[in-house]
């Protein structure tokens, strides 16, 4: 199995070499870094649309699309005499080989909160990561919005700055919704739009701080519900198409009905 996968590797590896090289292509020559990044991003929201699909063909697929990427900048950075592809493999094998010492080493550790925990002292006391002035330092500011939320709310969690049950984070975004509503029902001439632009992303904070609380990653559930929608709303393009009747507001009747009737098949 390993020969396998090291002369599958080996082969899209050569695959590179030669669409970067001279007599390869010119759009794969053109490309950095950074220019490969949006690439990247979206293959590999397809692998988690994939693997919630449990589709495998379209798992094997994405996961192929993120390896090409992968390597590819890998490579561009071989070129630049940054660092060579090995380099790669060697620390990323031994980060994994330092952070289970209880795998690879003498320590017995069962308990999954005690292994991340185990592992986050490695990453502070022996890599001396984190060593930052502010413990949301190490928190990359480029991160999408949602994910950088979960990120310092877990930050901050390890340090022991969280709440003791999920109904308090519940009870959180009721009062951060009723304090959006305050704001939007104030008259006309008194509305503040960056004080209700504030408020709504309290909504989203505490929504997120949900989501951590309850293991669940909200960028992931969001992309299920972003997919969810879409199938329902193809439904009711497909039912008012059958009855000749146009998509538009004026139709809303219809479209609740169709909706409340995609539920059935689209839960």
């Amino acid at each position: 199995m390993m020969t396998a996968a090291k002369k599958g590797f080996e082969r899209l590896y050569e695959i590179i070499k030669k669409l970067r090289s001279e007599t390869g292509c010119a759009w794969d020559r053109k490309q950095t870094p950074r220019s490969l990044l949006p690439n990247l991003i979206e293959e590999a929201y397809e692998l988690v649309e994939a693997v919630d699909n449990g589709d495998d063909p379209h798992i094997k697929e994405e996961l192929g699309d993120l390896f090409l990427l992968v390597t590819m900048i890998s490579y561009i950075k071989e070129q630049e005499n940054a660092f060579h592809m090995d380099d790669i493999f060697d620390a990323i094998s031994e980060k994994l080989i330092r952070r289970h010492p209880h795998v690879f080493g003498e320590n017995t550790l069962d308990d999954p909160d005690h292994i991340i925990r185990q592992w986050n002292e490695i990453k502070r006391d022996v890599e001396g990561r984190d060593k930052t002035e502010y413990i949301t330092d190490s928190i990359p500011s480029t991160l999408p919005p949602l994910e950088r939320s979960f990120k310092i709310q877990k930050k901050v969690s390890e340090y022991g700055f969280d709440w003791e049950h999920v109904r308090e984070v519940i009870a959180k975004l009721h009062e951060e919704i009723e304090e959006l509503e305050a704001e939007i029902e104030k008259p006309k001439d008194k509305l503040n739009k960056k004080k209700i632009e504030s408020e709504l992303g309290d909504i989203l904070f505490a929504a997120v701080n949900i989501a951590r609380f309850l293991k669940i990653d909200p960028g992931i559930a969001l992309h299920s519900t972003n997919t969810k929608f879409i199938q329902r709303f193809r439904y009711i393009q497909d039912q008012l198409k059958k009855a000749g009747v146009p998509l538009s507001g004026d139709q809303m009747a219809m479209m609740e009905k169709f909706w409340n009737e995609s539920k059935e098949f689209f839960p």
